[in-house]
């Protein structure tokens, strides 16, 4: 199995992120770069993009055409998820127990709490305040969450830390943005400066503008625009550009919310469970088990 292939080439590794996200390339890598690959003539004469052509390289009796060649990955990544600032004093703390996807983006001051995920293509920027997400909570796909310091975004010390001294000091500075427990932010959404106080559901493309207040065991339909400065009560629906109040949730609306955080929870779980050394140690271990 792959795993196996995996554990094998790559040792045992701390966490289910690792060394991914710290840049850093597993033991035994270094050097160990493959040269390039001719693929072996075949009878098919199909073209196929040079995009595929690792995986042809898996199974050279896929029929990729004798004229591709193969470059093998490079031995460092091409994105760094977890972006550190200013000489790397503010750096991002994100719970082990946590998932960033490889291709998201958090950069400087922000804490991410337990069994929480910033999913595939989202950008948590703490470059000039900072931000709070908390447990059990999801942020989806192509999200982007900031905010600007209290003084007018200039992002000066008093609007920021480094994510060390927000953990020994109990996370007693207020954060710019700040998103609770057991929530749910759709695809496509963008938050800034704003407060979603805890079991949450933000529908996908929706906007929610600085100094919003979104209750707990609120929900906000998609597409909607919460304009600034707006205070959603607990317990309630909104939806429209600009947002209003659509109706009351009902019992069993209010207890979806947690068990939908945890469903969440076992979904990224099994991202994580994949998530595959740097360097080419994947790119072998993948050619081994096909």
């Amino acid at each position: 199995m792959l795993r196996t292939s995996l554990a094998r080439a790559a040792g045992a590794r701390a966490g289910v992120t690792g060394l991914l996200r710290r840049g850093a390339s597993p033991a035994g890598v270094a050097g160990s770069l493959p040269s390039l690959t001719r693929l072996s003539p075949s009878p098919c004469s199909f073209t196929a993009p040079t995009c595929c052509a690792a995986s042809s390289l898996a199974n050279p009796s896929s029929g990729a055409p004798a004229d591709v060649v193969v470059a093998p990955p490079s031995t460092t990544p091409n994105h760094r998820s977890l972006l550190a600032l200013d000489e790397n004093t503010i750096v991002p703390f994100v719970q082990p127990n946590a998932y960033v996807a490889p291709s998201a983006s958090v950069i400087g001051s922000v804490v991410i709490n337990d069994q929480s995920a910033v999913m595939t293509g989202a950008v948590v920027r703490g470059d000039l305040a900072f931000l709070r997400i908390g447990a059990f909570t999801i942020i989806g796909d192509n999200c982007v969450l900031s905010a600007e310091g209290p003084g007018g975004g200039e992002g000066g010390s008093a609007d920021r830390l480094s994510a060390s001294d927000a953990v020994a000091t109990g996370l007693s500075m207020e954060p710019a943005l700040f998103v609770g427990d057991y929530v749910d932010v759709a695809p496509n959404c963008v938050l800034n400066g704003c407060t979603l106080e805890g079991e949450n559901a933000i529908g996908a493309n929706t906007v929610i503008g600085p100094g919003a207040v979104i209750g707990r065991q609120a929900l906000v339909e998609p597409g909607s625009v919460v304009a600034a400065g707006t205070v959603v009560p607990g317990g309630e629906a909104w939806g429209g550009v600009p947002a209003v109040k659509l109706r009351d949730l009902d019992g069993d609306e209010k207890e979806a919310f947690v068990k939908n955080s945890m469903d969440n929870v076992k979904m990224t779980a099994r991202y994580a469970s994949e998530f595959l050394p740097v360097g080419t140690v994947y790119w072998e271990a993948e050619r081994v088990s096909a």
